[in-house]
């Protein structure tokens, strides 16, 4: 684990079997302190509150999620298992590190212990995972596998040890979000599942249903005409804007025509209005303003012969700007917004306090599948 830290000690081993890694694990609490060198009167306690599961592939994949949760022992400390695979992985037993980390807790004299254990696993053992990663998940605590990469298979073992799986539709490619869909719905009613693309997309939903929400202002959602999304370098997340308004809206697509890399569309549905002509861009350089992917979001709208624009723009100082022009009764408004991607934690959070099945993610993702076409 990475991060400021009081304490951190760890054990490392090759071909050993999970009970190795258990008794290891335990044994950290006991060994005698790297700064004093004195042995603790009493193991150090280990609040836990929840497992995490990390699937991955090579190391390299790694960095990113493994800082994410080192900020997480503060508020949710937990066991996190990494499994991955390696080509160095022995052919019987596992590769496996075990560390221990303790932070201060905010505000208060005492400490908490995060525990990583990474294990690095065959081809052949990666096939059946949850035989080695089931002896070292808390008894009657929740499980979260967070996927990393690809998609699991709706048979993989560690799926059945979960309650919670979380992926991220932006690591994948555009054309696997047919698959991503498929997955949701043959696992949906098993285990709850969160997007970290769709999450990111909250906020800007939030700022969307506002520009819309006085009185004068609602009857336009009924007489969208144009739809112009545009994000970098995240092109799940634009689509499943696009499928959530479709949803919501109840328009159906008639038509699609997309980029050779699929990183840009233009869809027709239609509305009970008529026709509405919607465009996906993307943009190559990525996002300098705290993780918020999008650029541009642009809707033209017409209500009793007064046409009406909603606006979400990136300026040039990377800062956002919500904008609703006149429409009678209603001044035109141009106010900054705070668009940032939710961390981890919150998603987290989120999962331990209001699991649930989120219907308004089902319908976006499943408008958003089908935008996905060959030209």
């Amino acid at each position: 684990m990475r991060g400021p830290h009081d304490l951190a000690r760890s054990w490392q081993a090759k071909g050993v079997d999970a009970i190795a890694v258990e008794h290891a694990l335990a044994n950290l609490t006991r060994q005698p302190s790297p700064g004093t060198g004195e042995a603790p009167p009493h193991p150090i306690p280990r609040a836990r509150v929840m497992n995490l599961i990390l699937r991955a592939g090579q190391a390299e994949s790694l960095g990113d999620a493994l800082s994410e949760v080192s900020h997480l022992a503060n508020c949710h400390p937990l066991r996190a298992i990494v499994v991955r695979g390696g080509t160095d992985a022995p052919a019987e037993g596992l590769d496996a590190l075990a560390a221990l980390e303790c932070v201060p807790h905010t505000g208060t004299p005492s400490t908490v212990c995060l525990e990583e254990i990474q294990l690095t696993m065959s081809d052949a053992a990666l096939a059946h995972p949850s035989s080695a990663v089931a002896p070292l998940l808390i008894p009657d605590l929740p499980v979260v596998l967070w996927w990393l990469g690809n998609l699991p298979r709706p048979d993989d073992t560690l799926l059945e040890l979960s309650g919670s799986l979380i992926v991220d539709s932006d690591a994948l490619d555009v054309a696997d979000l047919p698959d991503l869909e498929q997955l949701v719905g043959a696992l949906g009613s098993q285990i709850d599942i969160r997007d970290l693309a769709w999450t990111a997309l909250q906020p800007i939903r939030d700022i969307l249903a506002e520009l819309f929400d006085p009185p004068a202002a609602r009857p336009y959602q009924f007489g969208i005409t144009t739809v112009q999304v545009t994000f970098a370098d995240a092109p799940a997340q634009a689509r499943l804007l696009v499928g959530w308004l479709a949803s919501r809206l109840s328009w159906s697509a008639s038509a699609t025509e997309a980029s050779a890399g699929r990183e840009t569309a233009r869809v027709t549905f239609n509305s009970t209005s008529g026709p509405v002509e919607a465009t996906i861009g993307a943009v190559a350089a990525p996002p300098s303003s705290a993780g918020c992917r999008a650029v541009r979001i642009e809707i033209l709208a017409r209500h009793a012969g007064h046409a009406a624009t909603f606006t979400i723009a990136r300026q040039p100082d990377n800062n956002f700007r919500a904008t609703r022009s006149a429409i009678p009764d209603l001044p035109s408004v141009s106010h900054p917004v705070a668009l940032t991607r939710p961390p981890l934690i919150a998603v987290l959070s989120d999962l331990l306090a209001f699991p649930k099945d989120d219907e308004g993610y089902r319908g976006a993702l499943d408008l958003a599948s089908r935008l996905i076409k060959a030209p």
